[in-house]
């Protein structure tokens, strides 16, 4: 910090004071203050040496900004003495610099070095309803900024690029895809590239439509031996399991009953315990629709009479 002036002498006059940082350096972050303090001598009262020329401390000015205390040892005119007489004492202070906003005396280089892209927002998971618009946000932040790609997965794993038209497009990042269809759903990758590098992050798209379900023929009525097939129909998306139940209870696998499929059901040789409520149950993570159908046996047994009548008769 620059010495203040000496002032109020004989003749009033007005003092200029200059701050600035002896550690700046030439064209980094130096700065300066300036100004004129006015100093009349009768704003000051005489110390005991009738030394009008006393020191000025600025306050709420500098004490923001001080920094670490400098001890200096400083000629007899600038100082009171002690009760001793003493005018060369050692001098203890604060030095009061002005310090600039970090980064103050950041090289060009270094402000400007490249950085490998980094995904500050995404989404893990997009649901959408069939039909409504959809968008799928990445954003990254890099030096220099990156660009984007969206990349889907095929159904055999392979990803491939996303291609744009007037239904999908990219803007900044986000893909937006207009009137979203079954076809849309799966999973996505962003990538976002600069010269360092890339990330990638994977984003999946469901697409939902309400659940229902049909269990066909919903009525049928068998006789004993014969076999019985029930069609589990369903509409809506997604479908995470179908669950079959008869009245009620979990319906297991045996060998007259088998699962062709997850949605239909075969019954060989039917009997009296076949008969009853049969339930098929279709969930996803959000809702559950079910079907139901009754499947009657009839009491006529038309495959005992010739035996009844050949026991009777020795036949």
């Amino acid at each position: 910090m620059a010495g203040i002036n000496k002032c109020c002498e004989k003749e009033p006059r007005k003092t200029m004071m200059h701050f600035y940082s002896p550690d700046s350096e030439e064209g980094c972050g130096k700065v300066a203050i300036s100004f004129f303090m006015g100093c009349p001598r009768k704003h000051f009262r005489a110390n005991r040496f009738r030394d009008h020329c006393r020191k000025v401390y600025i306050g709420k000015l500098l004490m923001n900004y001080l920094a670490d205390k400098v001890c200096t040892t400083s000629s007899r005119k600038h100082f009171r003495a002690n009760r001793f007489g003493n005018h060369s004492r050692k001098n203890c202070r604060k030095e009061a610099f002005y310090k600039p906003p970090v980064p103050s005396c950041v090289a060009p280089s270094e402000s400007q070095s490249s950085t490998l892209p980094r995904i500050t927002f995404h989404q893990v998971q997009v649901r959408i309803k069939d039909g409504s618009s959809a968008q799928m946000p990445c954003v990254a932040q890099g030096s220099p900024p990156p660009n984007y790609r969206w990349m889907k997965e095929g159904s055999n794993g392979v990803l491939r690029a996303v291609k744009e038209d007037g239904r999908i497009w990219i803007s900044q990042g986000i893909l937006n895809i207009k009137i979203v269809n079954r076809v849309d759903d799966g999973k996505y990758q962003c990538i976002a590239r600069n010269s360092i590098g890339e990330r990638r992050i994977e984003s999946s798209l469901i697409v939902t439509a309400p659940l229902a379900v049909h269990l066909l023929p919903p009525y049928q009525v068998l006789n004993i031996g014969q076999e019985a097939v029930l069609n589990c129909n369903f509409t809506g998306y997604p479908v995470h399991s179908v669950v079959w139940k008869k009245n009620q209870r979990q319906l297991p696998s045996s060998s007259r009953l088998r699962f062709l499929s997850r949605d239909v059901l075969h019954i060989s040789s039917i009997s009296r315990e076949d008969r009853g409520m049969y339930q098929c149950f279709v969930y996803n993570d959000l809702e559950e629709a079910q079907g139901t159908a009754e499947l009657k046996i009839t009491c006529k047994d038309t495959f005992l009479l010739p035996k009844i009548f050949n026991n009777k008769y020795g036949a």
